[in-house]
């Protein structure tokens, strides 16, 4: 995990090897530094924010709330990881 700019946290897909597959990251925004009051942890795909971690307490929580039209974004089997859908084509 690296330190962003303004201290926004964020983890990526760094050890990926197919130069055809673009990345995401996973951004930590503090609630200090945002608007809505909560800790933010957001998926960047290609530099756009496509998904937001449900606030605990709330019929979204501990899943993946889609910011973009056509994306959907999963928890992995795998601790860690996750899966990311673009109108029914998986990319990650």
């Amino acid at each position: 995990m690296a330190l962003g700019k303004g201290g926004v946290m964020s983890e990526s897909n760094s050890k990926k090897t197919d130069p055809n597959v673009e990345e995401y990251e996973l951004e930590r925004v503090p609630k200090a530094q945002n608007d809505t009051g909560h800790d933010e942890l957001y998926v960047v795909y290609n530099g756009v924010h496509i998904a937001k971690r449900g606030h605990p307490g709330t019929p979204q929580a501990e899943t993946w709330v889609a910011l973009e039209p056509g994306y959907r974004v999963f928890d992995g089997y795998d601790l860690g990881t996750i899966v990311i859908e673009y109108n029914g084509m998986f990319l990650q």
